[in-house]
């Protein structure tokens, strides 16, 4: 996923961060688990990563967060022996819960944007040949004109700035 076309600085640097947001999570809980001053458990917190990654992530993304979730809890059980007891194992099953439904949304989520996109193509081909732009001249008439969507940033409508030479039909 990207931010959306012509989306402000703000928001991009909003975007990225976000992005980076599930990475800097697990990051977090592995450099804890392994410290040598480890007294905090931090292990239920890998469960929540694919859901902050399926936010910005397609689902591959989000499947690739929670498969690396699940190595950090595999790996931090391993190194503090917590194998065995019944919190990894539930830990474990939250991430797969969270992992399957975080997979499952962004893919919705992805289907429904390339929808989305597909029917805005369709209304902008449809305005074009609705609204065809008047000639630059009929006649000895300079002509012009203007149309505002009434909505921001929707694809149907918008400023007509086609320009044509004199004496010809736009088309």
């Amino acid at each position: 996923m990207r931010p959306a076309p012509g989306a402000s600085g703000r928001s991009q640097t909003l975007f990225a961060i976000t992005r980076c947001l599930p990475f800097v999570v697990l990051a977090a809980v592995l450099s804890i688990e392994l410290s040598p001053a480890h007294t905090l458990y931090t292990g239920s917190l890998l469960s929540p990563a694919p859901a902050l990654a399926a936010v910005t992530m397609g689902p591959f993304g989000s499947a690739g967060v929670a498969l690396l979730a699940a190595a950090i809890c595999g790996i931090t059980a391993a190194h503090n022996d917590a194998w065995g007891s019944e919190v990894v194992y539930a830990n474990l099953l939250a991430l797969v819960v969270v992992a399957v439904a975080s997979v499952a949304t962004s893919a919705v989520r992805v289907r429904r944007d390339r929808e989305l996109a597909h029917i805005r193509r369709i209304a902008e081909v449809s305005q074009n040949v609705v609204l065809r732009p008047l000639p630059a001249r009929m006649g000895v008439v300079n002509t012009a004109s203007v149309y505002m969507a009434a909505e921001r940033g929707a694809q149907i409508g918008g400023t007509c700035t086609r320009r044509c030479p004199p004496a010809t039909e736009c088309g």
